[in-house]
């Protein structure tokens, strides 16, 4: 992902999962962080929100936010065992999501600005301070969802 002269690529897999900031004219590496992550086929998705930018990268482990120095700024554990859904923003929110077909578990969560540490939702709970809502059986396996108009739409099969 390219973003104000920097390229951020994540690269997790089997074997070393890290995320990396190059300066995008040079190719000079910033900073590189790593991550308790297996392979994952989601698309990092930059958050310009009204506390900050944010890189999330989901994870099947965990969505993680970092800042554009790369320090974590919040996970979220709680995906399905396989994650491809880009995350989306709208009317502030941010919204991520996996579902694994073969998982029970197939959440979708809004998510609003400032979060700090583990945002991850106890057994009962729905929302959090920072979890607006969420659905535990809601999001798709491979299509990102959008938002429009108020609405976030996916596709089922």
């Amino acid at each position: 992902m390219l973003y104000r002269g920097r390229l951020f690529i994540i690269r997790d897999n089997e074997e070393q999962s890290e995320l990396l900031a190059l300066e995008a004219t040079t190719g000079k590496e910033l900073w590189r962080v790593a991550r308790e992550e297996k392979s994952n086929w989601a698309t990092p998705f930059l958050w310009e929100n009204e506390a900050r930018a944010e890189l999330v990268t989901p994870g099947s482990g965990a969505v993680r936010s970092y800042d554009l120095d790369g320090n974590l700024l919040w996970s979220l554990r709680g995906m399905s065992t396989i994650t491809i859904p880009t995350p989306f923003a709208g009317d502030g929110l941010l919204f991520v999501g996996s579902g694994f077909v073969a998982d029970k578990l197939r959440p979708l969560y809004a998510i609003r600005p400032g979060a700090q540490g583990d945002i991850t939702l106890g057994p009962s709970e729905t929302s959090n301070a920072f979890i607006v809502w969420s659905d535990p059986a809601g999001a798709p396996y491979n299509p990102s969802p959008l938002y429009y108009e108020g609405r976030v739409y996916w596709a089922v099969f």
